[in-house]
């Protein structure tokens, strides 16, 4: 033990020598890391016969109590609390570390309250239903889980099932999947066993003896089977309150020979018994895991489960094991037989299970993630809050930015959350569990400002920094929210909503270029605006664009950002390998996006309508404009021209594929996905000039002045020719670089430690 190495509490209500999958967990990974971290383990001093405080394996292990049963449900919790209020005061840098949702983990919640510095991480185990998870002890147990996974600043969870239950209880917080593990080398066997010609076929398992293991439905299948005359044995290991219900329902279905419980043994002992079998099964009525089966797997045997909990994590029925139907006998006696009279296929379950194992199941790769978690919990790794006005579904290209950039940054560690506003459909967390909040879009504008500025202003307690996506809706809350906190925040100048509500407004005809090239006659409301996205950029610690033609357009506009402007370019996928045969293309001009009227749909629709016959104009969004744009199009071209709901973005991608060309001739469009889409797509598209994309496509792009109605027909009328098409899309290999999600993150992670480390003071 040393003061100033990381100590790691943990909390489990028991512990050696009563060892179950928990404590067998915690004592691989201790054993593998007690290098790195000091690991003490508060548990609760289940009998008078055991020391107060002891060393075993390299850990400190303290018993809190005085051996009676009772306290653990009273006194236990408080006694745990201040055991490891004692240890954390002789370390510089703490770790609480509480094993499932029990009495001992209440300690550590008591330590999380008065000590909020110091993290805790709770590994969720339980093995019981999602009934008595949230109703028992007359709803004792549901409480519990609401506060410790309300104090907790990382879950883990063993399976998948366990982390979807955290989740649907209200953690919004960094959880992810950690298995328990097995000692491949310990349960290894020695040699295949062999079993003789008409020999008796042993059937295992290992088992607490209570309801949800559901050994009393093994029984009734052993029976069913014995009624076969089949030479069959059962080995029952395990010791719990229903053992002797159990063997007398064993004595009643006349298995006293056949079926044998051997009770409680030490884990040491377990390989042994697995390898003189030759089935292991556990027919589970719940299960947040199932160590046993990993054991099994790993000792060589085939295996036989249900499909409840995390069970499913383990077995894919028929590839590394057999399900069979819950609560039936019958059906379980039947899988039993299908290996019985099938030992090619036993022997294949028993192979591709125990190669499953070893890929996913090691203790030291699981020590490894664990010691990642630690770390990161200790070092306490960078924290940003990002600001963004949209998150899928929502159209925008800028949600999509949001979630991949969020998504690569917490792969790396980072502390991340975000705040965005919201339309119907929006997720609160994401598939990688990022901390999510959620502003409606149906308040009042300054309303959702203020509430957009309230959730900033709790999410970006303890963050490092800032990054608003926008530089008005999002970005102005954001602003205040850095200026609250006292950190550095920086934005990104892609779209420009100014400009969009100046143009949306009046209905007018102006590109963004000309709008910030001269002076414009502004409403209150819109000079309000511009105010406030001038504050917005000046208090920036940087401001970043993702192109030449956007940086010098607002440098203009504000000569103080030439200090402070950078270019991040936007992701750009890799075109796809191989010439996209023509026959495969459809005759369909495709467009994509939100419906408003500086996107030039008008003026798209009539330079169509001079296209040749042959075509569709296939329209894909929503918007304010949208039932103009239906209207306008029912007047225009009867049959060949079609307005479409909003659609996923790889069902996009599809109709892209197949689409004779893509045509976006919007009055501007500062780094257009739709674009970068089609080139993946190897589909030609049409853009418009006033694009920031047009200095990095060079002659792979056909730009049109999205102002000429007469530019847009002719442009439409050159990629009508298949052959041109087919010029169109030989240029597009290589014209430009692939860069991908990982290469924009690592360059805005970059920018993050500079501007944290060496923040603007303007």
């Amino acid at each position: 033990m040393h003061a100033f190495k990381p100590a790691v509490i943990v909390f489990s209500t028991a512990y050696h020598p009563l060892v179950g999958g928990a404590e067998v967990a915690i004592e691989e990974v201790a054993d593998r890391l007690k290098e790195r971290f000091d690991f003490y383990v508060v548990t609760h001093r289940v009998r008078r016969d055991l020391p107060r405080r002891e060393r075993y394996r390299g850990v400190t292990i303290v018993r809190c109590g005085l051996g009676w049963a009772w306290e653990r449900w009273f006194v236990f919790p408080f006694l745990a609390c201040l055991a490891g209020f004692k240890i954390a005061h002789t370390h510089r840098r703490v770790i609480l570390w509480g094993v499932m949702v029990s009495y001992a983990s209440i300690g550590a919640f008591f330590i999380k309250i008065l000590r909020p510095d110091i993290p805790f991480v709770l590994t969720l185990q339980e093995g019981d239903s999602e009934a008595h998870l949230t109703y028992g002890k007359l709803g004792l147990t549901g409480l519990w889980w609401r506060m410790l996974l309300k104090a907790a600043d990382e879950v883990t969870a063993i399976s998948m099932y366990l982390a979807g239950y955290a989740r649907r209880r209200g953690f919004d917080g960094t959880l992810s999947v950690v298995p328990n593990g097995v000692d491949i080398a310990t349960f290894r066997p020695p040699a295949p066993r062999a079993r003789a010609p008409g020999g008796e076929f042993v059937i295992v398992t290992t088992s607490r003896l209570v309801h949800k293991n559901a050994v009393d439905i093994l029984i009734r299948a052993v029976a069913i089977l014995k009624k076969e005359a089949l030479q069959i044995r059962c080995r029952i290991i395990g010791g719990g309150r229903e053992r002797q219900k159990l063997e007398r329902l064993a004595a009643e279905l006349g298995l006293d020979r056949d079926v044998t419980f051997l009770g409680a043994i030490a884990h040491r002992e377990i390989p042994s018994h697995l390898w003189d079998a030759d089935l292991f099964v556990r027919p589970s009525r719940s299960e947040g895991m199932g160590n046993s089966f990993v054991e099994a797997l790993a000792a060589g045997l085939p295996i036989i489960g249900t499909p409840v909990g995390g069970i499913t994590d383990i077995i894919e029925d028929g590839t590394t094991g057999l399900f069979s139907r819950l609560d039936d006998p019958h059906d379980l006696a039947q899988k039993i037989l299908s290996l019985m009279r099938d030992p090619a296929l036993a022997r294949a379950l028993a192979l591709n299970g125990r190669k499953m194992v070893e890929e996913r199941f090691s203790w030291d790769g699981i020590a490894r993630r664990y010691a990642e978690i630690f770390d990161g919990r200790l070092s306490q790794a960078p924290a940003i809050t990002i600001a963004t006005p949209l998150l899928p579904p929502d159209l925008g290209g800028v949600g999509y930015y949001a979630r991949h950039l969020a998504e690569e940054f917490a792969a790396r560690g980072w502390r991340v959350s975000i705040v965005s506003y919201a339309g119907a459909g929006v997720r609160k967390n994401l598939d990688s569990g990022i901390r999510t909040t959620l502003v409606s879009l149906c308040y009042p504008t300054l309303i959702r400002h203020i509430l957009f500025f309230a959730a900033m202003l709790r999410r970006t307690r303890g963050s490092d920094v800032i990054l608003a996506l926008d530089q008005f809706s999002a970005g102005f809350p954001a602003m205040a929210a850095a200026r609250c906190r006292g950190i550095p925040y920086v934005t990104r100048m892609e779209g420009d909503f100014l400009w969009e509500s100046y143009v949306e407004r009046r209905h007018c005809d102006i590109t963004l270029s000309d709008f910030w090239r001269g002076v414009r006659l502004l409403t209150l409301k819109e000079r309000l605006i511009r105010r406030g996205i001038e504050e917005v950029l000046h208090r920036a610690a940087r401001v970043t664009f993702s192109s030449q033609w956007r940086m010098k357009m607002l440098d203009g506009a504000f000569p103080f950002l030439a200090e402070k402007s950078v270019i991040i370019r936007n992701v750009w996928p890799a075109v796809s390998s191989g010439k996209m045969r023509e026959e495969r293309r459809e005759n369909i001009v495709l467009w994509a996006g939100r419906m408003i009227y500086l996107k030039n749909l008008d003026r798209l629709i009539r330079a169509f309508v001079r296209l040749e016959s042959g075509y569709e104009l296939h329209l894909i969004g929503a918007g304010p404009e949208r039932a103009h744009i239906e209207e306008f199009a029912r007047g225009m071209k009867q049959g060949a021209i079609h307005v479409f709901g909003p659609v996923g973005h790889e069902e996009l991608r599809r109709r892209m594929a197949s689409a004779a060309m893509v045509v976006l001739p919007s009055f501007s469009d500062v780094g257009p996905n739709l674009i970068a889409d089609a080139m993946a797509a190897r589909t030609p598209f049409i853009l418009t000039r006033e694009s920031g994309y047009v200095e990095h496509l060079g002659a792979c792009a056909l730009l049109v002045d999205p102002l000429s109605e007469d530019d847009i027909a002719e442009k439409l009328r050159t990629l009508a020719d298949a052959r041109t098409r087919e010029e169109y899309r030989a240029r597009m290999d290589g014209c430009v670089p692939e860069r991908n999600w990982k290469d924009a993150a690592e360059e805005w992670m970059n920018l993050f430690s500079e501007v944290v480390l060496r923040p603007n003071q303007s």
